[in-house]
């Protein structure tokens, strides 16, 4: 077990315990308990033991989940997401001044405002486009200037930039990969020499880690290129014949 996850388990018996004292506690203090309290306390803080040690795990592997989704959403939509949960959550509170009033005010407007906080951040996230022409001005959609997708060459890749790019969010199309540019990454990342070796893995695995992230469209299209065929000339004629963009570097 990482150290790491050693640490978050103890904190999470840690909690466990606590909670099924404090727990066992109030039972206590509200029943009308007068003899052998104790006992009841000794049972709730076993089971808040208990389930500690078996829900951290589930919620160690839920948090690692959720970091990892975190880190591969792009900014753009971090912030419009932030922006309509705030938008929902004030929503939350005026509704709130209505209901505090009537049986159980506090927990509708609790649960109301985590309704509306989660739709707010999603509304936010899949109308980004539109919230941000209605705060900053402009048009939502500006589908004329839109390139549907970019091709790749080889040195691009190996540059690794291009991933870079990506993770931002702001590439906002697909990227295409031939297959006769994957098939010439490996034949560098086969090379004898140890400098191309390197290079040719590099781009390898540049490729591999944007497949990872959700957020980057990547797709790997078949091409008929030979191995004689000029890959440069081949995937200007390429992007040329189907209308993409052409990504080659120096």
């Amino acid at each position: 077990m990482k150290r790491s996850d050693a640490l978050a388990l103890r904190a999470g018996l840690g909690i466990g315990v606590v909670g099924g004292f404090v727990l066992g506690y109030i039972l206590v203090r509200l029943a009308p308990i007068t003899h052998q309290g104790w006992v009841l306390i000794t049972l709730t803080t076993l089971e808040g033991l208990v389930f500690a040690y078996l829900g951290t795990p589930y919620v160690l592997g839920g948090w690692r989940g959720f970091n990892r989704r975190l880190l591969n959403t792009p900014l753009p939509d971090l912030l419009s997401g932030l922006l309509g949960m705030v938008v929902g959550l004030v929503i939350a509170v005026l509704i709130g001044f209505f209901v505090r009033d009537v049986p159980l005010g506090y927990w509708l407007s609790s649960i109301l405002a985590l309704l509306l906080g989660a739709l707010g951040a999603s509304v936010g996230v899949s109308r980004r486009a539109e919230l941000a022409a209605l705060f900053f001005g402009g048009p939502a959609q500006q589908p004329s200037h839109r390139i549907a997708a970019v091709l790749l060459d080889t040195s691009v890749i190996i540059d690794g930039r291009i991933l870079d790019i990506s993770k931002t969010g702001f590439v906002d199309m697909t990227l295409v990969v031939l297959s006769s540019v994957l098939r010439e990454l490996q034949l560098v990342a086969d090379s004898a020499d140890a400098m191309r070796r390197r290079r040719g893995r590099r781009g390898l695995d540049v490729l591999t880690e944007m497949q990872k992230i959700s957020t980057i469209s990547l797709e790997v299209v078949d091409d008929d290129a030979t191995p004689s065929t000029e890959i440069d000339t081949h995937l200007v004629r390429t992007a040329k014949r189907r209308g993409w963009h052409g990504h080659c570097g120096a």
